[in-house]
Order: C-alpha cells, then structure tokens, then sequence
C-alpha cells in the first residue's frame, strides 16, 4: 500500500515545521509511539522525501525517506506503508528497522 491520509505511528524523534519545506519554522516535536493523523501526503522527489501535513499538531512532518535506505520516520497504523519507488523491498520500507 502507498502513503496515504490516515493514522501513522512516528517511529523515530523528528520536528514538526509549519510549512511543507523542511527549513520552514518548527512548530512542534514528535517522539517515538506518538499517534498523528495525517491528512495530505506529499512526495518531495526533489527532497528524497515523502511529507505529510498533520491534523495536530498542524504542520508538516516526513514520512519516509525515498533515498539511501529508504528510511521510515512514520508507518500507518495496521500495516506498513511503502516508501517510495524502489523502496518497497527494504527492511526500512515493511515498517522494520533497517540493520547497521
């Protein structure tokens, strides 16, 4: 399945900005096992990111890495979420953690 609105659990540590731009201002910070409602997806090709704005705290955050090795930063809750092309056959991508 591909990212999409819904409930996603944050996998790891990482800023909320108020704009979909990863320089924008922080407007919040998320831990690991916090439960956020996304309501857009947007891939950022030109970013090597997938973002997604949050119902709350209202901002942006990324989803996942679509470089390297397809790091996950959130994952939907009942199931993992691809990626990103060429993404969907890594540990990182099935919602695991990548070794190394």
């Amino acid at each position: 399945p591909k990212d999409a609105p819904g409930e996603y659990i944050i996998q790891r540590p990482q800023p909320v900005w108020a704009e979909i731009a990863r320089d924008s201002a922080h407007v919040g910070q998320l831990t690991a096992g916090m439960c956020v409602r996304v309501t857009e997806v947007a891939p950022q090709p030109q970013d090597g990111r997938i973002r997604a704005r949050l119902a709350e705290p209202a901002g942006w955050i990324s989803l996942a890495s679509t470089t390297g090795n397809c790091t996950r930063f959130a994952v939907r809750c009942g199931g993992a979420a691809a990626a990103g092309p060429g993404c969907q056959d890594t540990p990182a991508a099935a919602g695991g953690a990548a070794s190394g």
